[in-house]
């Protein structure tokens, strides 16, 4: 439901259902999370899949890069460094959405005691 669906529902103004929400920390940015989510879930985009597909990738080149580092010359060593580097952070940067995602869709306990007040009414 939108804000302005919720506070007909509720018989309030539009603003006392988004002053709820932010004080419960879930002002717009977790209402449009919410709405995104759905709309993933409709279409059976399956982020984390995408996510486990591009992980398996990095970590093959990540291994791949370190073989060789294990034998490179002196003039090698740089580069493969570098690539090392790249690739580590593109792990952290991984796993920093899949923290995102995790967040986003499994944070119950801010979304439940507005469940709580919202069918309360």
């Amino acid at each position: 439901m939108s804000g302005r669906e919720m506070a007909k529902a509720l018989n309030v103004s539009p603003p006392a259902i988004s002053r709820n929400l932010k004080s419960l920390g879930m002002a717009r940015t977790g209402d449009i999370a919410l709405r995104c989510a759905k709309k993933i879930n409709d279409q059976k985009i399956d982020a984390m899949a995408q996510l486990a597909r591009i992980n398996e990738a990095v970590e093959r080149q990540l291994v791949e890069i370190q073989g060789e580092l294990g034998k490179a010359t002196g003039e090698q060593k740089p580069g493969l460094r570098d690539a090392q580097i790249k690739h580590t952070a593109e792990l952290r940067k991984q796993l920093e959405l899949l923290l995102q995602i995790g967040r986003t869709l499994f944070n119950w306990r801010k979304w439940r005691p507005f469940k709580k007040w919202f069918w309360r009414r």
